[in-house]
């Protein structure tokens, strides 16, 4: 039941009026009408989100959601472009004077929807963690928990096939040191933890740790998926620049395992 009160929501949120009538309000009184409507929906819509996540780890709502949320979108944006050739064409003034505030109102119902798909999308990342605060204090566990000896443990057992001193530096044409390669496996197991966002994190920590020095500034990024392939089983395609894979949640991470 939760989640279908979830759904209309979202759709009341989309939902446009297109006989709203302009004359009985001021333009301003219309759009702060709408303008509060939309804020009281989007609260309801919150908690109920949360409620739906708590009782559910599932990422199937989430994708409907965003699914609805794109049609509802196409279909505003359709209405929008119709009243700017309405605005251009009628000869009726009053109803010429009332477009611009109704393309305000389609406007601000697009960029509310978008800031919960943008949401929802980030939920779905980390739908292991069934709300934004229990994520953060696991991101904080994580750091805490994964210590410098477990990481060493592992990586002995990976590459003691080759027979190489756990202090040293496995990979010497990729990372400047042993310490530079510890914050690597660091970064790997607190971040990239989702099958589907890996050509992401993986391009965070390439972006991040060679730009701090890390690995190698002559090292192409093709030589680090090479490396990831080779000794990790990990195909990626053309890395992400680091302004396209950037998150706070991200960042946060990497600023703890730095420390």
């Amino acid at each position: 039941m939760n989640a279908v009160q979830i759904q209309d929501l979202i759709n009341k949120i989309g939902e446009f009026k297109s006989n709203v009538d302009t004359n009985y309000y001021t333009k301003e009184d219309v759009y702060e009408l709408e303008l509060n409507i939309i804020k009281n929906y989007l609260s309801e819509f919150s908690q109920k989100l949360e409620i739906q996540l708590k009782e559910s780890s599932g990422t199937n709502i989430l994708d409907k959601l965003i699914s609805t949320i794109d049609n509802i979108v196409e279909e505003l944006e359709k209405i929008y472009h119709s009243y700017r050739i309405k605005f251009v064409e009628s000869r009726n003034s009053d109803f010429k004077n009332s477009i611009p505030t109704i393309c305000k109102i389609i406007d601000c119902k697009i960029d509310c929807l978008f800031k919960i798909k943008k949401d929802l999308q980030t939920k779905i990342i980390f739908f292991d963690c069934k709300i934004e605060s229990d994520f953060e204090t696991l991101v904080i566990n994580s750091v805490n928990e994964i210590s410098e000896s477990q990481i060493q443990d592992e990586i002995s057992e990976s590459i003691a096939d080759n027979k190489i001193s756990i202090n040293e530096n496995p990979y010497p044409r990729i990372f400047v040191n042993h310490n530079a390669f510890l914050l690597f496996e660091i970064l790997k197991k607190n971040i990239c933890k989702v099958e589907r966002t890996q050509l992401a994190d993986y391009s965070f920590i390439f972006r991040k740790l060679q730009k701090d020095n890390e690995i190698y500034s002559d090292v192409a990024e093709k030589a680090f998926r090479t490396f990831l392939d080779e000794n990790y089983k990990i195909a990626l395609p053309k890395l992400k620049i680091l302004d396209y894979c950037t998150t706070d949640l991200k960042q946060s991470i990497y600023n703890d395992a730095r420390m």
